[in-house]
């Protein structure tokens, strides 16, 4: 009976370290899989830095390309303002030339009319002094 006792204990005590064996073993399973799963997220962190540092470096390039981009539209504004300024001038001149040969034509409109008035009177004259 004894040797009954003390074989069923063994079977118990057998039974419980397979138990433990099993858990042991699914622990062993998951912080292995935990390592696993650490190193492929450490692995896409490097991978996603090294994008974020591309990105980056290519933030930096458009960004000297956007300032060079508007350092020509400044120059360009300030040579189409200097254009745009000769110009003006060139439409007030011409203007005011236009304003001067319009009175000279009218001086001129004038001094026909008052020829072609004389030069009737003298023809008026002439013809009085053969009748």
């Amino acid at each position: 009976a004894r040797a009954a006792r003390v074989e069923e204990q063994l079977a118990a005590t057998l039974e419980e370290l397979r138990q433990r064996n099993t858990e042991i073993g699914a622990i062993q399973t998951e912080k292995g899989t935990d390592r696993e799963r650490q190193v492929r997220i450490e692995s896409q962190n490097r991978r996603l830095q090294s994008q974020v540092q591309e990105l980056n470096a290519k933030v930096q390039r458009m960004e000297v390309s956007e300032a060079q981009l508007q350092a020509g539209v400044d120059k360009q504004s300030e040579l189409l303002r200097e254009k745009n300024e000769r110009l003006k001038q060139a439409h007030l001149a011409d203007h005011s030339a236009n304003a001067r040969l319009q009175d000279e034509n009218e001086s001129l409109a004038r001094k026909k009319r008052d020829m072609e008035a004389t030069l009737r009177k003298v023809k008026d004259r002439e013809g009085k002094l053969e009748q």
